[in-house]
């Protein structure tokens, strides 16, 4: 089979809906992901190393606060989904999607177990005109440099032999407003082909896609995100600081500044930072930068910054205390 005509079947499999997609990493973001695509009619089989998480999807048990146990039980009712701690499950399927944890180590240093072992899994046993893409955070280079490598030590020809994508996960947990299906989401292909399988598997569940040239593109734009993030939320929680100082109420400088209709954009002061991804994000980039001789002083300061406001929030909270004679 040519691989126009391998990339048009998939297409139009996934056109209709009739594909049989696995999710690799049933998490906060892989769990909503394999519903919405379940919720699409495609066939979505789950996987993850955790028994207790695939046991409990296959009972009909969510283990995510924004997925409904219901929606869960009534999609493993239809068999549109299923769990399973076995790669073997992706023999037949059509497409997959890596959402697997990317930490780092006690010295901020990527750790990508997850993904070299989701990749390399995989490529021995998806079918030849099939489909892999990788969602989770990363540095740039990593799609090509694990994910395409895993499929070419097996003999695959990425473009010919198997697509490879890569689409940056933009949940945020709680949101009421943004969800998998309203929030645009960057896609990219290794090749044309390879975006045109990409963009017909996410416009099944997605409203707007975006497409970028390349996947290293892709794959930094994430990381801008939540380095931006990272470092205007250092800068706010250094201005309480001053505010301080100053005993001048930061809220209501922030409540004043908000009304200029241009130049500023609200962030606000708190104790850190929380959460899977903004913590730990900007050290990928800073680490691959230094691969570059290339400084991040931004993203390293940003980090000692917030990294020193808890202290700074229980220090403020123990003079209140104080002053009220009450104990810590």
């Amino acid at each position: 089979m040519s691989k126009g005509a391998a990339k048009d079947q998939l297409v139009e499999k996934l056109n209709e809906r009739t594909a049989t997609i696995a999710v690799v990493g049933l998490g906060y973001v892989g769990l909503p992901l394999a519903c919405a695509l379940a919720e699409a009619g495609h066939r979505v089989i789950g996987i993850d190393s955790s028994l207790d998480k695939v046991e409990g999807v296959n009972a009909g048990h969510s283990h995510i606060d924004d997925v409904p146990s219901a929606q869960v039980r009534r999609l493993v009712g239809d068999r549109n989904l299923g769990a399973t701690t076995e790669y073997e499950a992706a023999r037949k399927c059509d497409a997959a999607i890596i959402a697997v944890p990317t930490p780092i180590d006690e010295y901020r240093v990527p750790d990508l177990t997850f993904v070299r072992s989701a990749a390399e899994s995989l490529s021995q046993v998806m079918p030849k005109g099939s489909l892999v893409v990788l969602e989770s955070t990363t540095y740039p280079g990593t799609t090509e440099e694990v994910v395409v490598t895993a499929f070419r030590e097996r003999g695959y020809m990425p473009g010919v032999d198997i697509f490879i994508g890569y689409s940056p996960e933009r949940l945020d947990p709680g949101n009421a407003k943004w969800d998998i299906h309203n929030t645009p989401k960057v896609v990219c292909g290794l090749t044309k082909n390879c975006l045109e399988t990409v963009i017909a598997l996410y416009s099944t569940i997605v409203e707007k896609l975006v497409p970028v040239s390349n996947i290293r593109t892709a794959e930094i734009t994430k990381l801008f995100e939540n380095i931006f993030r990272g470092v205007n939320i250092a800068l706010v929680n250094e201005f309480q600081v001053i505010c301080d100082a100053f005993d001048i109420d930061v809220w209501e400088v922030i409540q004043a500044c908000s009304t200029k209709p241009y130049g500023f954009t609200a962030f606000y002061p708190g104790p850190g930072l929380g959460g899977h991804c903004v913590p730990v994000d900007p050290f990928y980039l800073a680490w691959k930068a230094r691969e570059k001789n290339v400084n991040t002083e931004f993203i390293e300061l940003s980090g000692r910054v917030n990294a020193s406001m808890p202290a700074y929030v229980v220090g403020n909270a123990a003079k209140l205390l104080n002053a009220n004679r009450k104990s810590l």
